[in-house]
């Protein structure tokens, strides 16, 4: 009975590690990136032009960059979003986009998320920090 039990928990063991990693994905890059950013202040807002690649291998259901102001020590402040393309987007394309967020006064640096119009969170290439000009 011993050595029933024994094999049986040497055959739940080998199995696993293979359940781990079948729950991974296969997807090992970034989907969006970014190419070019530039931000300035002008009339109480910050104003945000650019470009983003996407660099997935699937199209992707529209693509909505978030951006995070940062005070100094990198504390975020405020989070606010820019929708570059509602559409599905092809592997491949890119896309330029500006657009302008709400000033604030600590704010000196911009880092970039992206997600697609479900909220599906997208990894980006270059997300910078990048200086508020």
């Amino acid at each position: 009975m011993k050595i029933a039990w024994m094999l049986l928990w040497v055959l739940l063991a080998s199995l696993l590690p293979a359940a781990g990693q079948q729950g991974k994905s296969r997807r090992s890059g970034p989907e969006v990136t970014l190419l070019e950013l530039q931000s300035h202040r002008e009339s109480g807002r910050i104003m945000i032009d650019g470009r983003v690649k996407v660099t997935s291998d699937r199209p992707i259901k529209g693509v909505v960059l978030l951006f995070d102001l940062m005070a100094s020590g990198n504390q975020v402040i405020s989070t606010q979003k820019i929708v570059v393309a509602e559409e599905t987007v092809e592997p491949g394309h890119e896309a330029e986009f500006g657009g302008h967020v709400v000033d604030h006064a600590r704010a000196i640096r911009i880092r970039v998320h992206c997600e697609d119009r479900d909220t599906r969170h997208l990894r980006v290439a270059n997300a910078g920090p990048f200086p508020i000009e």
